[in-house]
């Protein structure tokens, strides 16, 4: 076998090389004459073995494999074999498209031969005879040239996927570098408290959505749930600096319209016009049963009451983070009572648009149904419930927004101060509020 070193430039812009498997003193050897030597190289291999040994030569040998662009095998040097050596070949070219011809004649019934050699994976036959015609010649080329284009279109394709993957493990470096720096930033996050539970699925490696948590100076808690528009590096960019400003804001003793101000500020000063945060903001003073919520641009929250079972919806009465410059921001949050053992809920709307393979979304009416009827449940088993509805509605279907939802439990100062100190015992430097998968 002549040793065609291979080319890297693409098919159609150099000759072709074929490698033609026929026995010797075959009449269609004659298909040689069919080719334009200008444009087809042809390597001719009068049995398997000889095929083969290449395998087991040098380097330099083993490229005239690797640069064969058509394969025409002929029957008659198979026969009966012909699909287990078709079978062979593509397992010698399985990381190409290399296209595999068979040559019949047409005064041989061997219909059985070429059904068994199509099923293990040739691409086409032509029929071949002793005294080929004009009309068989061009049948020939047009067939050759056929699958040269489609081994063109193939190669492109996998050139392309090779591009993409290389830009994927790129992209996760990158993300991978975003998720230690916002650790860092958040290694003090206080999501893992007793009376929050929480539910934050993406759908991309970097979670659009994010959870933050902190105690106040004065023993209250501020809770942050924020939905980035995108996901990736392009939330990442957003949340990074808003946990940054948020924890040390919440340390320092600012009020929350404050810290709301000027987490808005920092990202309208950052973040192109494209990239803004939906949030909900949440104040709680155990010592006095009181809540501050405030909504820019999630779903309704809602407040379950243990005592009378009902459950109260704080709308959106706000404008999203980064929008607008901060002479233009001034937050307004709503102030109601909690007894200990009532329960908010935040959320983003990956939760209510969330869709099963019917096309419904899980909506207000199931989520709202699904909190109520865990109103006499045990805290945490009652959130499971919760998740496990939604995820049951989903089923196979894949989501097409991420879905966060959190649970705020009130207690009385006392038990938050121990649960505080209990989180401090085992806190960890992995914010949940970011995933990988």
């Amino acid at each position: 076998m002549s040793a065609n070193l291979p080319s890297e430039k693409p098919i159609s812009q150099r000759p072709v090389n074929v490698c033609l498997l026929v026995p010797q003193q075959s009449h269609q050897l004659s298909i040689i004459h069919f080719l334009d030597p200008n444009l087809y190289h042809l390597t001719v291999v009068h049995s398997l073995d000889h095929f083969t040994q290449s395998l087991n030569t040098p380097k330099a040998e083993r490229y005239a494999i690797d640069a064969i662009d058509i394969i025409l095998l002929s029957t008659d040097l198979a026969k009966a074999e012909s699909a287990n050596t078709v079978a062979y070949l593509q397992t010698l070219i399985a990381h190409r498209y290399v296209p595999i011809i068979l040559l019949s004649q047409t005064d041989v019934d061997d219909a059985s031969i070429l059904i068994d050699a199509m099923a293990a994976g040739a691409h086409d036959y032509i029929e071949t005879s002793a005294k080929p015609s004009t009309h068989t010649a061009k049948l020939f080329a047009a067939k050759i040239a056929s699958q040269v284009r489609i081994a063109a279109m193939q190669t492109l394709a996998q050139q392309q996927n090779a591009q993409i993957m290389e830009h994927h493990k790129h992209l996760m470096v990158e993300q991978q570098l975003a998720e230690e720096v916002f650790n860092k930033v958040s290694q003090n996050n206080g999501v893992d408290m007793a009376n929050i539970r929480h539910w934050l699925s993406p759908i991309a490696v970097f979670n659009g959505d994010v959870l933050l948590a902190a105690p106040t100076p004065s023993g209250g808690l501020i809770v942050l749930l924020g939905d980035f528009t995108g996901h990736g590096l392009a939330a990442a960019i957003g949340a990074i600096p808003l946990a940054s400003t948020f924890y040390s804001m919440v340390e320092k003793g600012f009020s929350m319209p404050d810290i709301i101000k000027e987490l808005n500020a920092k990202l309208h000063a950052i973040l192109p016009v494209s990239v803004f945060c939906c949030a909900s903001v949440v104040q709680l003073n155990f010592d006095e049963g009181i809540v501050d919520i405030w909504n820019a641009g999630l779903p309704d929250s809602y407040v379950l009451r243990k005592d009378s079972s009902t459950i109260e919806a704080i709308s959106s009465n706000g404008l999203a983070l980064g929008i607008v410059g901060a002479g233009e921001y001034q937050p307004k949050p709503t102030r109601f009572n909690l007894l200990a053992g009532d329960r908010l809920y935040l959320l983003s709307d990956g939760v209510l648009e969330a869709t099963n393979d019917k096309g419904e979304q899980f909506g207000d009416e199931r989520l709202l149904e699904a909190i109520s009827g865990q109103v006499n449940a045990n805290a945490e088993k009652g959130f499971a419930a919760i998740k496990q509805q939604v995820i049951d509605f989903i089923g196979e279907h894949s989501p097409a927004d991420d879905i966060s939802l959190v649970e705020l439990g009130m207690v009385n100062a006392a038990d938050f101060a121990a649960m505080y100190q209990s989180s401090q015992q085992t806190i960890t430097a992995e914010p949940v509020s970011w995933h990988f998968s």
